[in-house]
């Protein structure tokens, strides 16, 4: 949103569309990468645990900061706010409360450790 406030909608989607090729190249075959909302994207990555989410979430943010985007002769600086969810807690949260699972509460479980990385300072990631 600030790219697109800052450089404009040009540069907002150039931006968009270059991040999403950085990580493309950093994730597996396997993987489900996809843009969300705006400006979020979702990552699905089977048969990893959230401690192993995390730490790709983690080199994933690492490598979007390191390196500012070029748009029309600017550098554009980009951070990522990152929340990850495992889908195994989702399944052991829904089974406490009675609740069989629900995409949606999977969802809002990732969203709230993203809002949380957002009030925490932005460009990090929350997985707990």
């Amino acid at each position: 949103k600030s790219v697109n406030d800052t450089y404009g909608h040009l540069a907002g989607d150039h931006v968009l569309r270059h991040v999403a090729g950085r990580i493309l190249q950093h994730i597996r075959r396997d993987d489900i990468f996809a843009r969300y909302g705006g400006e979020e994207f979702a990552l699905l990555m089977p048969e990893l645990d959230r401690t192993q989410g995390g730490q790709l979430a983690e080199k994933l943010r690492r490598i979007i900061a390191s390196e500012p985007f070029a748009f029309d002769g600017i550098d554009i600086p980009v951070t990522m706010s990152i929340g990850v969810a495992d889908l195994q807690e989702h399944l052991v949260r829904s089974s406490q409360a009675d609740q069989g699972p629900n995409g949606f509460a999977f969802i809002r479980i990732a969203d709230d450790r993203l809002y949380n990385a957002k009030e925490g300072g932005r460009n990090r990631v929350v997985s707990q």
